[in-house]
């Protein structure tokens, strides 16, 4: 699965214009540069605009996908984050230019990775050209560009990115300068360190699972760059990372899918218990503003607990809830074992449209539902207001059918039920009498577990009166 980020925010495209040919006589560093000569046309990046005043969709960034373009709708740069200066696998970063100062005026700035601009193997990546007001960048290849402060935003980070890059700056009036800046790429997995926190929780199947972040509530008052969240022993082995949270907002998936989440209080939501083990240990990773980092890691079990109870099942597309209880409605479009990368999300369906009940996303809201470990939707206290008819999304198109819903309070809903067989009884005052239930003449034809109501009412109605329930074994 590739690396996705999820961005919660909505931009407005800020355009593209074409840079255009010159020919000019400069010193031969700035020659050397690539800062001279018949430059072709080609796309400028222009920032997009972070329009806050809309709702808040999605976009998605996969690696491989990103292509040559720069940055417009849907792109987030972010910052070098952390101490050691790491940089994040397949989303567009900013390495800052340490020697820049915005009062100064300048004639270029030329980014480099190697380790030192002597070194006959440094590579030059991109140059922008100030001098007499202009201001036109060259770079290398497409995936370099240049902020308005002059960082190097590089798009798509590769492993290859890792290493020391070099910001030149060339001013007007001083002597040229240079320093160096040392990248580490976090790819999927994340590196191993001591634990500033360790604490054990236990999960119970059936529902979904919430993990705080210790490091993150250690620190309420500290700025956080990124929350990273990943699973494995750690300490002196890396771990696989799950995913992540950036300040603003945005989210990484990196592995699992919808099987995680991380809310805006950085604490991770286990939507699904399918691909946790009985033991297993997660870890928080927060790189605070000022570049410290904090470890804390989880030592997780999993109790086995009574599953949720499940709706009772008329067909494939036909359930019936129980008023008063918690029940669950089953996620048919979800398989088993399979990761899913788009949320999964419930819905209810009626003449007014399609109402979004529920989200693997949505980690922070309190509702009447909850998602089971499954995928399946829990009602968690029925009433005859949740009839009606639900579909559950796994994202990418696949979508089951509705399914229908009828509430059994004291009235067994008729409406719809298939009549297996009938029969007629005189009843003569006095006399008691033994009926047999001819919907089904053994439990076996049933299957196990299952549910027996006995109800009565005239022929023509479309509820009947409960008289009593019976489960079978």
């Amino acid at each position: 699965m590739p690396l996705e980020v999820k961005y919660r925010f909505p931009v407005l495209l800020g355009g593209s214009h074409r840079c255009h040919q010159c020919d000019v006589v400069v010193p031969a560093l700035l020659r050397q540069a690539g800062l001279i000569g018949s430059v072709p046309p080609r796309w400028c990046p222009v920032p997009a605009v972070v329009d806050h005043s809309s709702s808040y969709p999605q976009w998605n960034i996969a690696d491989g996908i990103l292509g040559g373009t720069p940055p417009v709708e849907g792109t987030s740069i972010k910052d070098v984050f952390g101490a050691s200066g790491y940089i994040q696998k397949s989303i567009w970063h900013r390495i800052p230019c340490p020697t820049f100062r915005p009062t100064e005026s300048l004639d270029g700035i030329i980014w480099y990775k190697g380790s030192s601009v002597d070194d006959p193997s440094k590579v030059r990546l991109i140059s922008r050209d100030l001098r007499k007001g202009v201001n036109k960048d060259s770079p290398a290849d497409e995936r370099y560009s240049m902020s308005s402060d002059h960082g190097l935003v590089i798009q798509g980070v590769k492993d290859r990115d890792e290493g020391s890059f070099l910001c030149q700056v060339i001013p007007q009036a001083t002597d040229i300068r240079v320093e160096r800046v040392h990248v580490q790429v976090i790819g999927d997995t994340f590196p191993g360190g001591s634990s500033q926190t360790s604490s054990k929780a236990s999960f119970h199947r059936g529902r979904r699972q919430t993990l705080p972040c210790e490091c993150a509530s250690q620190t309420p008052d500290a700025p956080i760059s990124v929350v990273y969240w990943s699973t494995g022993e750690g300490v002196t082995a890396d771990t696989q990372i799950i995913g992540a949270r950036f300040s603003d907002g945005a989210t990484l998936t990196v592995a699992h899918g919808a099987d995680y989440s991380i809310g805006s209080d950085v604490s991770l939501l286990v939507n699904s218990l399918h691909d946790v083990q009985d033991t297993q240990r997660f870890w928080c990773h927060v790189f605070l503003s000022d570049g410290t980092l904090r470890n804390c890691d989880i030592d997780v079990q999993i109790s086995d607990q009574e599953p949720p109870n499940h709706a009772l099942k008329a067909s494939s597309a036909s359930f019936y809830l129980l008023e008063g209880g918690e029940q669950t409605l089953p996620c048919s479009s979800w398989t088993t074992g399979v990761s899913t990368c788009e949320p999964v999300q419930w819905f209810k369906n009626d003449t007014s449209g399609r109402h979004l009940l529920l989200s693997s996303n949505d980690v922070d809201a309190e509702s009447e539902f909850e998602l089971a470990s499954d995928f399946g939707l829990i009602v968690k206290s029925v009433d005859s207001k949740d009839a009606g008819r639900y579909q559950c999304d796994t994202g990418g198109g696949i979508s089951e059918d509705n399914i229908a819903v009828r509430v059994i309070d004291k009235k067994f809903p008729l409406d719809g039920g298939r009549v297996f067989a009938s029969s007629r009884i005189d009843f003569e005052a006095g006399k008691n009498y033994t009926f047999t239930c001819k919907a089904v003449l053994n439990s076996a034809e049933i299957g196990s577990p299952a549910t027996v109501f006995w109800s009565f009412a005239n022929p023509d109605n479309q509820t009947t009166t409960v008289i009593g329930r019976l489960n079978l074994p």
